[in-house]
């Protein structure tokens, strides 16, 4: 498999919703990009250049295909399209590097004039009284102070920092509101008979705006042959607004810090759904991160009607696994949401509190 990149840049606002009913009287807001919506654009764009027949491919899966197995039936074309994987989405502000959800266990000070950011970190020894459900070590930091999460996103230089096992600048920080924005409309529904406002049927959606310069990245691992057009005009998310695709010359450059001690550390940068809830089966960790879980849900286009909604870890969740661990990345990579870029995680090191 050979990785391509490709930046979005929407050319109209973009709406992302979930599963919740859409009614009169309703205040929806858009939702963030979630990996299997932009995965689903893109392979339905490039299903159709290839001259899909989409009415086949939602008929063998509702006689039980998987997705790959329905595009195999209609050609080496089509089923090279079914094998691809995705990886992403993620915000970027030059078009080329990614910013990533900041790691669960950065604090900043509460109330103090020093900006820079503070980590936990497993405790060495267990704290007397500490108790936990999964059997898990205390994360911890040696320190007096009061401290607050940190929200954002990270630039890949300071996540390069975090997964060396220390702290990144504070200039590393992109906050939300430097990406996005909320666009906010307010709708009547009008009587087609008498070009009235219904009564009661008014509505408002709040659109997702991205700033000026903001993208988001995907990559693609596709067959070595496949080639992929260099541009190309997608439909993305509600209402289908139209996003513009172009590909880079280049993979994204992934930090790969050098093992210490072989403690290791996997931080999500996609959302993602385990068996077992808060984390894959195949890990035993010696402590973590894990935040709110997130409703997930979504429209199934070839079977025709919406999926079940599920909870997934939000990116950003740290996990941490001791010296004797022979875990990897590969354990976060399991379930069908995997090809969609959903459980994309970074390996990195980690130093006793």
């Amino acid at each position: 498999m050979t990785t391509h990149a490709f930046a979005l840049t929407p050319l109209d606002l973009l709406f992302f919703r979930d599963g919740r009913p859409f009614e009169a009287a309703a205040q929806v807001r858009s939702g963030l990009p979630q990996p299997q919506t932009v995965a689903g654009a893109v392979r339905s764009w490039l299903l159709a250049r290839a001259g899909c027949d989409f009415p086949a491919l939602a008929r063998d899966i509702k006689r039980g295909a998987s997705f790959g197995e329905a595009c195999a039936a209609q050609g080496e074309k089509i089923a090279a399209i079914g094998r691809l994987r995705f990886r992403g989405p993620w915000f970027s502000c030059d078009g080329k590097s990614p910013l990533l959800p900041v790691p669960a266990t950065l604090r900043r000070k509460k109330n103090a004039e020093d900006t820079h950011f503070v980590r936990l970190d497993p405790l060495r020894k267990p704290l007397p009284g500490w108790r936990s459900e999964h059997g898990l070590q205390p994360l911890w930091y040696k320190g007096n102070d009061r401290l607050e999460a940190v929200a954002g996103y990270l630039k890949l230089d300071g996540m390069a920092e975090f997964l060396r096992g220390d702290v990144p600048p504070p200039e590393a920080l992109v906050t939300a509101g430097a990406l996005y924005a909320e666009d906010r409309r307010s709708s009547v529904a009008i009587s087609p008979q008498h070009l009235t406002a219904l009564e009661g049927q008014i509505f408002s959606v709040g659109f997702l705006a991205l700033r000026p310069n903001v993208s988001l990245l995907l990559e693609v691992a596709a067959p070595a042959k496949m080639s992929f057009p260099e541009q190309g005009i997608i439909r993305l998310g509600g209402e289908a607004r139209q996003v513009h695709l172009r590909a880079l010359p280049n993979p994204i450059a992934w930090p790969r810090p050098t093992p210490r001690e072989g403690r290791k550390l996997f931080i999500l940068t996609t959302p993602a759904v385990f068996a077992d809830g808060w984390k894959p089966s195949a890990l035993s960790p010696l402590a973590a991160a894990v935040p709110a879980p997130m409703p997930v849900s979504g429209w199934d286009m070839a079977r025709g009607g919406p999926k079940s909604t599920r909870f997934a870890v939000q990116a950003g969740a740290v996990y941490f696994v001791n010296d004797t661990s022979t875990a990897s990345a590969e354990a976060f990579r399991d379930g069908e949401d995997t090809a969609a870029g959903a459980g994309h995680t970074l390996e990195g090191v980690w130093n006793y509190a």
